[in-house]
């Protein structure tokens, strides 16, 4: 039960980027600035902190919400749980820190995980030329070239051949019969490089039926969203990414299935790599 609650607070930080614990007080996402520091630049950076104001999302209220159960039940788990967690006045959450007094400690691998672009360079997008350019173009070439070589056969010359111009005088008609027409002989050869090319790999999200989706993270443009989508495909081969609007925020989602259980086995099976994940439904889906 202290491990859910606690993964709640992570999944909430990192989606709405504030969270409220009842008598505790408020936890908040919050963005450093960059800053120069002689020849070198820190880049921006998030940390959390904390507030005793009361104006962020409850945690009552998600527990109730993701695990459908009565505000009253979510509550009673939320007093068990801050019981367990509150020692001597300090407060620790597993996987996301320790509030001791009012100043919050954020635990070094939270920290990492939330500021996974911060040390990263944009890389400039570019337009990814056509598999189909290259082959078709070849093709094209070559088969014009064999489409002309009949001319050149009729029009060269030999020392010897005044006899030799009157029998391919004679012949020019039947040459000229038996040439196929260059759009054809393409449009044959186009086809034939179709036909050979492979099947692209269907995405899980070309799916019409995604009712639940393993999300690894949200950001607040989606520029970072898209980047960090684009980072996650080139490092491990085989994952997908889409991005999708959560509230306020846009989401990087790895996986998504109309089976629940699909996507808990996704998540199980990845764990290693996607530490912080989580799984989204939609509320017309629970």
């Amino acid at each position: 039960m202290i491990s859910e609650v606690n993964n709640l607070i992570s999944n909430t930080l990192i989606v709405k980027h504030e969270v409220l614990l009842p008598g505790i007080g408020t936890l908040l996402l919050q963005r450093k600035s960059a800053l120069v520091e002689g020849h070198t630049i820190a880049a921006p950076s998030y940390y959390v902190g904390f507030s005793s104001q009361r104006t962020a999302c409850c945690i009552i209220d998600v527990i109730a919400e993701t695990a459908n159960i009565s505000v009253a039940q979510a509550e009673d788990i939320y007093l068990r749980w801050r019981d367990k967690v509150q020692t001597d006045g300090n407060v620790s959450i597993g996987g996301v820190g320790t509030l001791r007094g009012k100043t919050f400690i954020t635990d070094p691998e939270f920290l990492t995980n939330i500021n996974k672009d911060a040390d990263k360079v944009e890389i400039t997008s570019y337009r990814r030329r056509s598999r189909m350019i290259t082959p078709i173009l070849v093709a094209f070439s070559l088969v014009l070239v064999l489409a002309l070589c009949p001319y050149f056969d009729i029009f060269s010359t030999s020392t010897n051949t005044i006899d030799r111009i009157d029998e391919i005088a004679v012949n020019k008609v039947d040459i000229l019969d038996d040439i196929p027409e260059p759009t054809d002989v393409v449009e044959s050869a186009v086809e034939s490089i179709i036909e050979v090319q492979p099947e692209a790999e269907s995405r899980w999200y070309e799916s019409d039926d995604i009712r639940h989706r393993v999300v690894v993270g949200s950001y607040s443009t989606i520029e970072n969203a898209e980047r960090a989508a684009r980072d996650i495909e080139h490092a491990y081969t085989g994952i997908y990414c889409s991005v999708f609007t959560l509230g306020k925020m846009y989401a990087v989602a790895v996986y998504g299935s109309a089976e629940h259980d699909d996507c808990v086995s996704f998540k199980r099976e990845h764990s290693d790599i996607f530490k912080q994940s989580w799984i989204y439904t939609p509320k017309r889906f629970r």
